[in-house]
């Protein structure tokens, strides 16, 4: 058993409430997600998911292992990244793009409180009516925006 593949397919299978949704956003079988989530759960020899005819639940069990999961899966991609020398964008806590123009104008910023000088604000959420900043994206897992100019 590929135990990473089943901690991915319980995963599924719990946010997406059910066995056939599970299967759909994986694009395999339904059977197919069942079967991993039971070998997993007969691996570790517990009870994951109390399954009914509409929706899964998790034991209480299942809740703790779902986090440690959730957990796991997170380094293996963290560690593959790395290896592979690709920095997430989660591990950036703050970009700000703009036009040469504006930064040889105003100076560019190297520190939030450097920031703070500027028009733009880093605590703002909304860059809508911001000239020359179009949209605020914010990346997974990253805890301060980044912003970007047409």
């Amino acid at each position: 058993m590929d135990r990473l593949e089943a901690m991915e397919y319980f995963i599924t299978a719990v946010e997406a409430g059910s066995f056939s949704a599970a299967g759909r956003q994986l694009n395999v079988p339904l059977p197919t997600v069942s079967r991993k989530v039971a070998d997993l759960e007969a691996h570790l020899n517990t009870q994951l998911l109390v399954r009914s005819t509409r929706k899964l639940a998790l034991t209480e069990v299942g809740v703790s292992y779902l986090a440690a999961c959730k957990r796991i899966l997170d380094q293996v991609d963290e560690a593959e990244s790395q290896a592979a020398g690709v920095t997430k964008a989660g591990e950036i806590r703050s970009v700000v793009c703009g036009s040469s123009a504006y930064f040889s104008a105003d100076g560019t910023p190297k520190t939030l409180d450097d920031l703070a000088k500027h028009s733009v604000s880093p605590t703002q959420r909304s860059p809508l009516g911001w000239p020359g900043f179009s949209t605020l994206k914010t990346a997974s897992r990253a805890e301060e925006s980044v912003l970007c100019a047409d």
